[in-house]
């Protein structure tokens, strides 16, 4: 049996004058440990895991990465106050790289994407 996180996701406006960034997220996990299926990014979440359920193809359905729910509401956040809609690759990674979210949880850690100037081969 895989090993499973129970998750809660609390986003909430910082206190400027505590020093606190303008979101903070306080989390906790829900996902499987050691997971060795090879995923990829997609925006149409919903769709291709509908697409997959369909096709009644176990491995096309163990394709489907379905970021945490965390991802999309820090998206949604970034978009609501600065008018941008990042990609959710972008998001989720930003949030590794920031320490908000474990290896286990991200699409490919070890890859680069180049978002930033600090989304190297040194990370990870």
């Amino acid at each position: 049996m895989a090993d499973w996180y129970v998750s809660q996701v609390n986003v909430r406006e910082g206190d400027a004058d505590a020093g606190e960034p303008a979101l903070v997220v306080d989390e906790k996990v829900l996902t499987m440990k050691d997971s060795k299926v090879k995923l990829y990014p997609s925006e149409k979440v919903i769709e291709d895991f509908y697409a997959a359920l369909a096709s009644k193809s176990e491995k096309r359905l163990k394709k489907v990465h379905i970021p945490k729910s965390d991802v999309f509401y820090i998206r949604e956040a970034i978009y609501q106050r600065t008018g941008t809609l990042y990609s959710l690759d972008h998001v989720e990674r930003s949030m590794y790289l920031e320490g908000l979210l474990r290896p286990d949880e991200v699409l490919e850690p070890k890859r680069p994407r180049g978002y930033c100037s600090y989304d190297t081969d040194d990370v990870g």
